[in-house]
């Protein structure tokens, strides 16, 4: 599934992701929130992190 926002980019979700990017619609566009998953208490993800390593959902 695609999801597009206001502030014009495109998510595609990712398999394996390290950082989830949640977009919620405000007053001025759209708002984006990135935030680092964990697997079995151990935080996964090494900075920087590549778009490809994120997997983002749009409300």
């Amino acid at each position: 599934m695609i999801s597009s926002c206001l502030i014009g980019l495109t998510f595609l979700p990712q398999a394996g992701a390290d950082y989830e990017a949640l977009v919620t619609p405000d007053d001025n566009g759209c708002r984006l929130a990135l935030t680092r998953l964990e697997q079995q208490g151990a935080t996964i993800a090494r900075d920087p992190v590549p778009f490809s390593r994120i997997r983002t959902k749009c409300e």
